[in-house]
């Protein structure tokens, strides 16, 4: 092997670790993200959707401060979000890894910050919860497809999740 293929083999390992690290942050961000809608959206998750399986069974059972529409709202935004991921992955992701997974991601932080935005503009109107949901869950949608089409081996943010957002991103309608 050669010192230049030395170097290339090292600076490859030295990219992956990063990935790793920025993966890592991603998911303790999830997990803050998953904290406060459930606590200050009315009990849905935006970023886990294995938790809002477990809140729509309790709310189609009638059980009190959970909300059927809230949650279905979530679910269907997370999962548009992953359908594009999918198609920014298909249509992009050949390129540069790099610049696509940080363009979604910008992507992502945006639309996190328009929805931090839209929760100090318009605290008490009547659709500032549903944009929330949306914004946000279209956001964790949108970055789950992409760490999955970034396949790092061994590193999921989720389960259910996971499945959901691998049926939407890899879909026909997702590419």
């Amino acid at each position: 092997m050669t010192t230049d293929d030395a170097r290339s083999e090292e600076d490859r390992e030295a990219r992956g670790l990063r990935l790793v690290a920025v993966l890592l942050g991603l998911t303790v961000v999830s997990g803050i993200i998953d904290a406060v809608s459930y606590l200050g959206l009315g009990h849905v998750f935006t970023a886990n959707m294995t938790g809002n399986v477990v809140v729509l069974g309790f709310a189609a059972a009638g059980a009190p401060g959970f909300s059927v529409p809230h949650t279905a709202t979530s679910l269907a935004c997370f999962l548009l979000g992953a359908l594009a991921g999918g198609r920014v992955a298909v249509r992009y992701g050949a390129d540069s890894r790099r610049a696509w997974a940080r363009v979604t991601l910008a992507v992502e932080a945006v639309l996190v910050g328009v929805s931090a935005a839209v929760a100090f503009a318009a605290p008490g109107a009547t659709g500032t919860t549903y944009a929330l949901i949306a914004l946000t869950a279209f956001a964790m949608g949108l970055r789950n497809a992409t760490v999955i089409k970034l396949g790092v081996p061994d590193l999921t943010t989720t389960v259910l999740t996971r499945t959901l957002t691998g049926l939407a991103a890899d879909s026909r309608a997702g590419g």
